[in-house]
């Protein structure tokens, strides 16, 4: 009778934990897609403002010095190249006064050019949405595990909960990882955008605008650097789940576990590699 209600206790014990591991499974793959779809302003309107303020109080003032030194640059090598006006053309002025009128374009509206990046991204996270949020794991995949661990004996039972433990713990130190690689993306995206109306006002002069450019790139990549965490997190949904539902076919459930938490290894890995790979893609470096 001791033996029974010990075994009993443990299957219902690895039982627990198993839904219980599936469940924060399910929920990280809702946290991850939930969260890179964000923009800057809704992560966090606090810090978004600040660095919007630090940005508009002391970098505007340098871009605007710096927008009128390219433009009296380009003003010499337009009185240069023209033969010292001799062979001016109105067209050229023209050019002259839209060029300077894009540069305080550019720094007046700084944040509503990035932040369009990430309404664009945030449009495609959405729009693929549905198909990353499938849910995980039906209890009923689960129905014969329960089944299978009742002929098993105590001692193996006990080392089967004991796997467990430490699968669920190195799983939750991997969960801290995650959340730590996603939310340090929105501090990089801040960072960046700190000092957007610098390079972007170089966009203007040929020889600099190369500058500017891979800024805008820059952010593009990590804009879309989302779309990417979401994609890696719908092949780990899929994964996980195709393993799961042929979980009570092995004769190891341990072992199915295992290659869970290998998913989660790869997962990280993969969330890693996004950004260099969202820069690739967009030519950023």
């Amino acid at each position: 009778m001791l033996n029974d209600w010990i075994h009993e206790i443990l299957v219902n014990g690895i039982m627990d934990r198993v839904e219980g591991l599936f469940d924060t499974i399910s929920d990280r793959v809702y946290w991850i897609t939930g969260y890179v779809a964000q923009t800057p302003t809704d992560w966090n309107p606090a810090v978004f403002n600040m660095i919007e303020g630090i940005a508009t109080s002391v970098l505007r003032p340098i871009a605007g010095i710096m927008l009128a030194i390219i433009l009296a640059i380009d003003l010499i090598q337009m009185i240069t190249e023209k033969n010292h006006m001799i062979e001016f053309e109105v067209a050229t002025l023209i050019k002259w006064i839209v060029k300077a009128y894009i540069g305080i374009f550019l720094i007046d509206n700084t944040f509503g050019i990035l932040l369009a990046a990430f309404e664009l991204a945030q449009d495609a996270i959405s729009g693929m949405g549905a198909i990353a949020l499938q849910p995980l794991v039906n209890p009923a995949t689960l129905s014969g595990l329960e089944e299978s661990l009742e002929g098993m004996e105590i001692l193996t039972l006990i080392g089967l909960f004991l796997q467990l433990f430490l699968v669920e713990f190195l799983s939750w130190i991997m969960e801290i990882v995650i959340i730590v690689v996603i939310i340090g993306r929105f501090f990089e995206i801040f960072i960046a955008m700190s000092v957007g109306p610098l390079p972007l006002v170089t966009m203007i002069n040929r020889d600099w605008s190369s500058m500017g450019q891979n800024y805008l790139k820059t952010m593009i990549a990590l804009a879309f650097q989302g779309f990417l965490i979401v994609i890696c997190v719908s092949i780990y949904s899929a994964l996980v789940g195709d393993f799961i539902t042929e979980i009570e076919s092995h004769d190891s459930v341990m072992g199915s576990l295992w290659m869970v938490l290998a998913f989660t290894v790869l997962l990280i890995f993969s969330i890693f590699k996004t950004g260099a790979v969202s820069k690739s893609i967009f030519g950023a470096h």
